[in-house]
């Protein structure tokens, strides 16, 4: 008898954005962000940052800001544009803040030596 499989009420992810006492802080709290992990890049080059922030967050105006742990090997600008400057490894920190709440990821840039030609 398959109709047992189908008396079960299912749940939709869009059920959960209608109860009113979760806050897109809440969500941003509980999903977190993601950002590029890894960037093996060139010196010259430049590279975007990839980062997924829940859509309640954006909607609800989350900020995000970039710093590059070492400027003399890669730079970032407010938009997560990495531009790599000379050869060597840095670090560079994704923060999103919306109201008290606050999320960070962490996206390594690698820039090889190169032989002069």
């Amino acid at each position: 008898d398959h109709r047992d499989l189908h008396s079960f009420p299912t749940r939709r992810s869009s059920d959960l954005l209608y109860d009113p006492t979760i806050t897109p802080e809440d969500i941003l709290e509980q999903e977190g962000i993601t950002a590029t992990k890894t960037i093996n890049t060139l010196k010259g080059r430049a590279e975007q940052i990839a980062v997924k922030i829940p859509e309640a967050a954006v909607e609800a105006g989350a900020k995000t800001t970039y710093e590059s742990k070492n400027q003399e090997v890669a730079s970032v600008d407010e938009k997560g544009a990495v531009k790599a400057l000379k050869a060597g490894d840095t670090v560079i920190t994704t923060t999103v803040t919306l109201g008290k709440v606050t999320k960070t990821a962490e996206t390594k840039v690698y820039t090889p030596q190169q032989e002069e030609a």
